[in-house]
């Protein structure tokens, strides 16, 4: 969240540092999406989780 406001404040477009989020994730990446979204619900727009199934 700092740095997307730090990246906004760089580029002189504040707007950006309050955008939704739409987040996809494979593996762990997943389990950050999906924890981001449970915890910033105002944040987030959706997310995926695209996990494989291991044989």
């Amino acid at each position: 969240m700092d740095g997307v406001t730090k990246i906004a404040e760089k580029n002189n477009v504040p707007e950006i540092a309050t955008l939704p989020f739409l987040l996809r994730g494979y593996s762990a990446g997943g389990v950050f999406a999906h924890n981001f979204s449970t915890y910033q619900p105002d944040r987030s727009v959706a997310f995926v989780d695209i996990m494989g199934i291991g044989i």
